[in-house]
């Protein structure tokens, strides 16, 4: 219970410091500099926390336009996955880019919801994510195009499935009599 009710205070303290700045927040990586001045019930001792919450990070510290481009990140790479894989089902009978759009949209997702409890306002990853999202939206319809131009690499594919000799630490044939 400890943990949810300083989650929902600190959210409140975000959405006050966003709401008093909304358009450059109080500036970036400085939450915790003005969290006593945003906690009415603040006591000496007490520890200063994050907003527990990247919305409501992004929300205070950089202001509403930073948090609606975040959001148009994240709405943008859902449509791109959506757009691909729709595309991928209509004309191109290949999983290989049905899967990663689908595995592409689960971890958006999963990133999302552990957005709204965890503090990844500034976390990088998250950029280097949409990063991939676009690169493998453009290899993926570059592959789409190329079997439309190239109608007669679609019937052979990448090549024929052929049986290679196990490697590894199996059982091996013996060599000598």
């Amino acid at each position: 219970e400890g943990s949810a009710s300083s989650r929902l205070r600190a959210w409140g303290i975000a959405t006050r410091m966003a709401l008093d700045n909304p358009v450059l927040g109080v500036g970036m990586y400085r939450f915790r500099s003005h969290y006593k001045e945003y906690n009415p019930t603040f006591t000496e001792g007490e520890e200063v926390i994050v907003a527990h919450s990247s919305y409501f990070q992004i929300w205070a510290e950089c202001g509403t336009p930073a948090l609606l481009l975040y959001f148009t990140l994240i709405l943008g790479s859902f449509i791109t996955c959506w757009r691909v894989r729709a595309q991928a089902r209509r004309r191109y009978h290949s999983s290989w880019i049905i899967n990663y759009a689908n595995m592409f949209e689960a971890s958006l997702a999963a990133f999302m919801v552990g957005s709204a409890f965890l503090n990844r306002a500034h976390f990088d990853l998250f950029y280097h994510f949409v990063c991939i999202i676009i690169a493998f939206a453009t290899i993926a319809r570059r592959e789409m195009e190329e079997e439309l131009t190239n109608p007669l690499r679609s019937q052979g594919g990448r090549g024929e499935i052929v049986a290679v000799e196990r490697a590894g630490f199996g059982r091996r044939a013996r060599t000598s009599a």
